[in-house]
């Protein structure tokens, strides 16, 4: 790792996911459960506090549901 950081920059990571959710919203493939996961992922990663890096199960289902 570069410069001895084990964590990614928290601003470059909300960017990250920012343009991955706008890439979902905007995508025509919004009906398959692939990007329903990957968006409640996103989500969850965005509201989760920092160095929290586990997402349980029912979290997930919540929000794919």
């Amino acid at each position: 790792m570069r410069g001895g950081s084990s964590r990614p920059d928290p601003a470059k990571s909300v960017q990250i996911l920012e343009r991955l959710q706008r890439l979902l919203r905007d995508s025509r493939y919004t009906t398959t459960y692939k990007f329903a996961v990957l968006r409640a992922l996103c989500d969850i990663a965005i509201e989760s506090p920092l160095g929290h890096d586990v997402v349980p199960i029912d979290a997930l289902a919540e929000r794919v549901i």
